[in-house]
């Protein structure tokens, strides 16, 4: 069963008309904080026709830290998806090891039974080119 997230909502919304007036007001009010809010709807206001929404205004810490949380996270998936691949390659090497009695193979051979020769002849070349 998928999680459902809720979407969070800025607890304050003005209209457009109201934002317009109030902006002056709103920027010092949003710069003045010094520390990053924990989610970016905490401090956020809401904009819009009506105040249906449309767009927020957030201060600036409160982005700055959403673009580093996202920045780490995104480091963070990544270094995860190369111990999969490591923990991949691992089991690949094992069953291989199983299927030909433990007999040696050479890289070459590996990597054209897992269609990297291409792979392998380019960082070759680059290596000796360097």
């Amino acid at each position: 069963m998928a999680k459902t997230t809720r979407r969070q909502q800025p607890r304050r919304r003005l209209a457009t008309a109201e934002a317009r007036t109030q902006l002056p007001s709103l920027v010092r009010e949003l710069a003045e904080h010094e520390r990053p809010a924990r989610s970016l709807a905490d401090r956020a206001v809401e904009i819009g026709p009506r105040r249906a929404g449309g767009a927020w205004l957030v201060p600036e810490v409160d982005a700055q830290a959403a673009i580093e949380r996202e920045q780490a996270l995104a480091q963070r998936v990544a270094d995860l998806e190369e111990q999969l691949e490591d923990f991949a390659i691992a089991v690949l090497l094992e069953e291989r090891l199983a299927r030909t009695g433990g007999e040696r193979v050479s890289l070459d051979e590996l990597a054209a039974e897992l269609g990297l020769g291409d792979f392998l002849a380019k960082e070759r070349a680059r290596r000796a080119a360097a």
